[in-house]
């Protein structure tokens, strides 16, 4: 979907904001490709998978990379969490690949004006909170299968949520999405703390 976004922008008549559309896009087709790249080396086992990450550093680091396009997209997005380090045993590519892959989708499902929340904690679950339609029930399980859309006008391929379960599962974690109270989805990624 971002290609054909960007292959249309191309086409079109230049809008005021064409540089900045154009960057998104390719932010977008960026953490595509890194989130395949990432889940296809973890297939071949050549990803390490025992690295020493700050989670806490790594979520921040997604929330600064995706906070232009929330401002521009008429949102907000804050980090919440300590600011010292959470340390899990796993890898910094394949974590910041599932934390901008739910960032990306909350900040799609957050209604304009509204906020996103990235959340971490000391026992190293991060949570990403949005404020939109949230998931039934009945979805719960389906949205982590590959090419499993909300509807057919949904944007994106369905593909995102499968890999970031396929990739949390390689790191020894889990992955689930509980109501946002008030109205919302908040997806959580729990991983095995570090000892240090």
């Amino acid at each position: 979907t971002p290609v054909a976004v960007l292959a249309a922008r191309l086409d079109a008549p230049r809008e005021p904001n064409f540089e900045f559309q154009l960057r998104r896009d390719v932010w977008r087709i960026s953490h595509i490709v890194h989130q395949l790249l990432a889940e296809a080396r973890a297939e071949e086992q050549t990803l390490p998978l025992d690295e020493l990450v700050d989670v806490a550093a790594s979520a921040r680091a997604m929330v600064d990379d995706a906070a232009l396009l929330a401002i521009r997209d008429g949102r907000e997005i804050e980090y919440l969490g300590p600011s010292g380090a959470v340390f899990v045993r796993g890898n910094k590519v394949a974590i910041e690949a599932v934390v901008a892959n739910l960032i990306d989708n909350a900040l799609r499902a957050e209604p304009s004006g509204g906020s996103v929340a990235i959340r971490v904690n000391e026992s190293a679950t991060i949570e990403v909170i949005d404020h939109g339609a949230g998931v039934a029930e009945e979805d719960r399980r389906a949205i982590f299968e590959p090419f499993w859309r909300m509807s057919e006008g949904a944007s994106g391929a369905g593909l995102g949520l499968a890999i970031a379960k396929e990739l949390v599962s390689k790191l020894k974690g889990r992955i689930w999405v509980e109501n946002t109270p008030g109205g919302g989805a908040t997806f959580k990624v729990s991983l095995p703390r570090a000892v240090l």
